[in-house]
């Protein structure tokens, strides 16, 4: 420590006096010149003229020890004799400094954490230039209060490319997994479908060859770009890989450039074929596909100009956004492309951040206590400073300075520990499969949040106690006995925040946990799933997938499997929202969504559910047979109230009055298949035999886990498989993000228990042992034991009691605010906040308990001699 000090002194004296020292070089220089140059005028040698002229004017040495002397900063050394007195004092309560810097780690850290977090999924940048004049464009429909997004219609897409004038680029994309073989054995690659205005929107050229254009949309082979990663690990970096012939999905491709290393867009695609928009245009408007539409923003625009110009160009009235039946409403909305995550997920992390501020907020108020009572402790030594003459502006100095070095050292311990958790979750947490422009880790923000969050902090811990401290010893040469509202304030401030952020964090664990508990309606063990795609140039027609369905069931047969499935998702990673109608449902009303899932008739035996009511899927419901659809109980009981009511109903799926009606022929129990629905969520089972889709998850009942993969295999060798996992894995990956969620929201409860319980005892033994020389008064005149202790409990509570009252309010603020947020969650859960309540007032007690034994046992004759 001594050899850094000096070293910081050096540093500053070269700085300081460098620059008087090199101008009294050069005067001297000029002088001793002028000397010798007279000396030798006189008769002497040039040796004897510069020795004498030396010693008229002395050595150089001396001069330059003077000006530095002369030009040191007199603030330097002062500063750094109570730096290291400060350090020293903060040294001789090793208990006390540890607590300090600990609790504002804890709550540093805790506020960098989730703002890290926070800013990695709502505005980390897109890989490409000028991100922030990217945008999305998309219609989103509300419906009471909850939205989603609907995609952008191919019209609409087309309409403004030609026309826009907020816009200078304007694509679309079609996000999806292709197999690609040829330049090694077939594999899976996340890709996009994408016009070829996406590559002007992106605004990277290609790092060798050059990207497709209008004239190529249909021609043969399929040009495609890939990407830096695929060149360089599935082709081997092959320089002479532009113009290569590939197959993706069993289709001839030719490579016609590589992009730079690091480019993924628009979310993680890393392959790139034509998408041609102007053949979908013959689809009738209200039915056109949708697309993920990506712009650039024209010089001087902003996204709510976009908006404006696609609400008039979609209707020239510009009243198409109206209100719909049932309280829904469509909307275009345009906002940064950057933005991935959900708004639930987003939503939560926002919730989960002023619970953190909160948490923050217990913490700084502990310190500040603690302060409080390390100053009181030296009354001696200040009074004895203040008796020596110094002034109180330095010792309020020398206590903010303690302070500071708190404050900044336990921000610097929270940043540190922040960057540990962060890198540990972001490293634990694949399963959210991040696209690879979001990180996580802290930021210059987040390094912004800690400073402020020390020079904010530092006032409270520091000058404020210091100012209160030093009060009473300027007037009267002694430390005061009180702080008066000082204390007050601060135990009324911390035991509400306490309970407003042990009750936040109360109601999001014990919702998540309710949630990661309940039951999944189908048996995972014993399950393994993996997902494949039947290429659509491999397997063109319905007739084609049908097929491949009938040699798996054989290989499974002859593998002596006793089931195997197909289905469009996996439970409980997610499944499609669609629009269902029942027969006769007049189309004025919106149609109801549900969860649709495509599945084989095994589907529900591999995973061990019964059909509740009616039938299940058989061989013979194909596309040759009606239509067919299975439901789950929460669906039957939405429209028909009794799920056996159920069995017969029609259903149609979509709005389009010609699309043929299903007949419900079973109904099954409630499965979970989206990871973050509280409820259970209607469900629609359709046969994958009537539906055959190209992308299929397979599951397998079997402890095998390379049979799914050698069954298709020996199916078709060029099929990719990926992701092969035991059920057991898929349901616990799909509720880890819950998990850490949780486990953020408990850990903070339990972080701030600590630091409630903590702080009140701290606050509370602080207060008594304030009031010491007035106990042993009242014991001395002849006040029992018992009646100081009920005196010493009320004057407790009276501190406790408004903060609880203040805290119950802001508790009733904080449930409106998850209520509003997760609509699932109970309004005002009483029981938890009463519990609160119970060990806020327990630890109370148990703090008055300490002092109250202290008071009985005190000597009065002892106490007013130390008055």
């Amino acid at each position: 420590m001594r050899r850094f000090v000096r070293a910081i002194r050096r540093a500053v004296h070269r700085w300081v006096g460098g620059a008087a020292t090199r101008d009294v070089d050069d005067e001297f220089a000029f002088h001793l010149e002028a000397e010798t140059r007279y000396n030798v005028s006189r008769g002497m040698t040039e040796a004897e003229a510069r020795r004498a002229a030396t010693e008229a004017f002395g050595r150089s040495d001396r001069h330059r020890d003077e000006i530095r002397r002369i030009g040191r900063v007199p603030i330097v050394e002062p500063a750094l004799r109570e730096l290291r007195l400060a350090l020293r004092t903060l040294g001789r309560s090793p208990v006390q400094t540890g607590a300090s810097l600990v609790t504002l780690a804890l709550g540093v850290g805790a506020g960098a954490l989730v703002l890290s977090m926070l800013r990695g999924v709502t505005v980390s940048t897109l890989p490409v230039p000028h991100a922030n004049e990217v945008v999305l464009v998309d219609r989103w429909l509300e419906d009471e209060g909850a939205e989603r997004s609907l995609g952008l219609p191919a019209h609409d897409i087309v309409e403004l490319q030609g026309g826009a004038t907020t816009l200078d680029a304007l694509g679309a994309a079609a996000q999806g997994s292709f197999v690609v073989s040829g330049v090694e054995g077939p594999g899976r690659v996340v890709g996009a479908a994408i016009s070829p205005d996406m590559f002007d929107v992106a605004a990277r050229a290609p790092a060798m060859g050059r990207v497709f254009d209008a004239t190529e949309l249909s021609a043969l082979p399929r040009p495609v770009v890939v990407s830096w990663g695929i060149w360089e690990d599935r082709m081997g970096a092959d320089p002479a890989a532009v113009g290569r012939e590939i197959l993706v999905d069993g289709g001839p491709a030719r490579v016609v450039g590589v992009m730079p290393e690091g480019f993924v867009f628009p979310i993680s695609a890393e392959l790139w074929v034509p998408l041609d928009l102007q053949a979908v245009l013959a689809t009738p408007r209200d039915q056109s596909p949708t697309f993920l539409a990506m712009g650039r923003l024209a010089a001087g625009r902003t996204a709510s100009d976009v908006a404006a110009e696609l609400e008039s160009t979609r209707d020239p009235s510009g009243a198409r956004a109206t209100e719909a039946a049932d309280g829904m409403h469509e909307r275009v909305r345009v906002y940064s492309a950057s933005v991935w995550s959900g708004e639930d997920f987003v939503r939560t992390f926002r919730i989960l951040w002023i619970v953190a501020l909160s948490f923050l907020a217990v913490a700084v108020f502990n310190v500040a206590n603690l302060r409080f009572a390390s100053f009181l402790a030296r009354q001696g030594e200040l009074s004895l400073r203040r008796s020596l003459g110094a002034a109180r502006t330095a010792l309020v100095r020398l206590l903010a300075l303690e302070s500071l070095v708190l404050a900044v050292l336990g921000g610097g311990l929270g940043f540190v520990l922040a960057v540990v958790v962060v890198d540990s979750i972001d490293a634990g947490v694949t399963v959210l499969d991040l696209p690879p422009w979001i990180s996580l880790s802290p930021d210059r923000a987040t390094a912004a949040f800690v400073a402020g969050t020390v020079v904010v902090v530092l006032p409270l811990i520091g000058v404020v106690p210091a100012l209160r401290a030093t009060s009473d010893v300027a007037r009267s040469g002694r430390a005061g006995q009180r702080f008066g509202w000082g204390v007050r304030g601060l135990v009324l401030a911390q035991v509400a925040v306490s309970i407003a952020l042990l009750f936040s964090a109360a109601i999001a664990t014990r919702s998540l946990t309710d949630f990661r508990d309940r039951p999944l309606g189908f048996d995972p063990a014993g399950v393994q799933t993996a997902r494949t795609l039947l290429p659509p140039r491999t397997y063109p027609a319905a007739d084609d997938r049908l097929a491949i369905l009938d040699a798996l069931d054989a290989e499974s047969r002859r593998a002596g499997l006793p089931a195997v499935a197909f289905a469009s998702s996996l439970p409980p990673e997610g499944a499609a929202r669609v629009p269902f109608r029942q027969e006769g449902e007049s189309t004025d009303r919106p149609a109801m969504r549900a969860q649709r899932v495509i599945a084989t008739a095994s589907y529900f035996e591999t995973l061990d559910v019964g059909v509740e009511y009616g039938r299940a899927f058989q061989r013979t419901d194909d596309v040759a047979s009606p239509p067919v659809v299975i439901v789950n109980e929460a669906f039957a009981r939405v429209w028909w109230g009794d799920p056996s009511d159920a069995i017969g109903r029609r259903l149609r799926l979509g709005d389009d009055p010609s699309d043929p009606l299903a007949e419900v022929v079973g109904v099954v129990r409630n499965l979970q298949h989206t990871p973050f629905d509280f409820e259970k969520f209607p469900t629609a089972y359709l046969p994958w035999r009537q539906r055959p889709t190209a992308a299929v998850a397979v599951l397998a009942r079997t402890t095998n886990p390379g049979a799914i993969r050698a069954m298709l295999n020996a199916v078709d060798p060029e099929l990719a498989v990926w992701e092969p996992r035991p059920m057991e894995q898929v349901v616990r990956e799909s509720r880890l993000v819950g998990g850490v969620v949780a486990g953020l929201f408990g850990g903070l409860a339990a972080l701030g228990t600590v630091l409630a319980a903590v702080g009140l005892h701290a606050v509370v033994t602080f207060w008594a042992a304030t009031r010491a020389g007035e106990i042993s008064v009242r014991l001395a005149i002849g006040a029992s034991p018992g009646s100081v202790g009920r005196w010493i409990a009320r004057q407790g509570a009276g501190l406790v009691v408004p903060g609880l009252v203040v805290g119950v309010v802001l508790a009733a603020g904080i449930s409106r605010l998850f209520a509003a947020a997760f609509p699932e969650i109970e309004a005002f859960p009483v029981g938890d906040l009463a519990g609160i309540i119970v060990v806020l007032g327990a630890t109370a007690t148990l703090a008055l308990a300490a002092p109250v034994a202290r008071a009985a046992r005190t000597s009065p004759a002892r106490a007013l001699r130390e008055e």
